[in-house]
């Protein structure tokens, strides 16, 4: 098993410490902005969000696809910066079926049974309309 695999098993424990060693020596090892983007990853969901976000503008400048905009835009909306609207956008722009995914997975995930039925119900006319 190598370390960008190594690391997502400590992820997937809720092992941050330990995934953001294994992404970080894979990154210096390898440059590749997969590990990049899991180091973002692990920044979120330890809510350090401006490391977070440091780390994903950085994926998004090496490669700009939808899913680096779009977790971006998370880093950015956890922190209420208004670029996270900019970001969201741009990931619709490059791959709006993706980014509708991606936001589905992340309200079902993130956000619904914690917000109240008449929010979640806006929520899901809004991505049904995407």
């Amino acid at each position: 098993m190598g370390l960008v695999e190594e690391g997502i098993s400590e992820l997937k424990k809720a092992r941050y410490e330990e995934a953001l060693y294994k992404f970080k020596k894979a990154y210096k090892k390898q440059g590749d902005v997969r590990s990049l983007k899991l180091m973002g990853i692990t920044y979120l969901e330890m809510f350090e969000l401006e490391k977070a976000a440091e780390v994903l503008q950085e994926t998004v400048e090496r490669e700009g696809s939808a899913e680096n905009y779009f977790l971006l835009s998370i880093a950015y909306m956890l922190m209420d910066n208004d670029k996270s609207g900019e970001m969201l956008k741009k990931a619709l722009e490059k791959d709006r079926k993706r980014t509708k995914k991606l936001l589905e997975e992340f309200y079902k995930n993130a956000i619904k049974g914690r917000i109240g039925e008449r929010k979640e119900k806006r929520i899901e006319e809004k991505l049904r309309a995407l």
